[in-house]
């Protein structure tokens, strides 16, 4: 299943829910970093994450990968767009 988020509201609202239920008291940790520039002012980045001490039982743990498009705008990197996808335990 997965959500579209437009706008950075929407990614606000939604974070805030999450972390006031089941992430809350959670610890999130980034294991792995890849950067790859797919061509001048445009990378593509891999960050394996995981998130321990989650309040719902049987999945105290998650693990997944986030996947960033980061464009060089006016010198400044910004990001494109992000997908993340959860690892199957």
């Amino acid at each position: 299943m997965g959500q579209l988020f437009l706008e950075k509201q929407e990614i606000e609202t939604r974070h805030v829910k999450i972390h006031e239920t089941f992430l809350k008291g959670s610890t999130f940790e980034v294991i792995e970093t890849k950067v790859r520039e797919a061509k001048p002012e445009v990378a593509i980045t891999q960050v394996y994450w995981k998130v321990t001490n989650i309040q719902k039982p049987g999945a105290e743990t998650m693990k997944g990968i986030f996947t960033h498009t980061f464009v060089k705008i006016n010198g400044i990197w910004e990001i494109a767009a992000t997908q993340n996808t959860l690892i199957a335990p």
